[in-house]
């Protein structure tokens, strides 16, 4: 779960070059603060039950 929420704070807040380390360490913060303001989640694409068997499939494709 944290490898999503480093992708969507690369994608949405830090795609672009910044000035210096102090807004580097500014941006991040009041991105997350707006994130939580809005209460923003993360849609899963399938449950926890189905994971063993989706990746299953996919680690035994590669095996092969």
């Amino acid at each position: 779960m944290a490898e999503i929420g480093i992708c969507a704070l690369v994608k949405q807040c830090l795609k672009r070059r910044l000035a210096d380390e102090e807004r580097l360490g500014r941006e991040p913060k009041a991105w997350e603060k707006e994130r939580n303001r809005l209460g923003a989640s993360m849609d899963w694409r399938f449950r926890t039950e189905d994971e063993g068997t989706n990746l299953r499939n996919l680690y035994t494709a590669e095996k092969q």
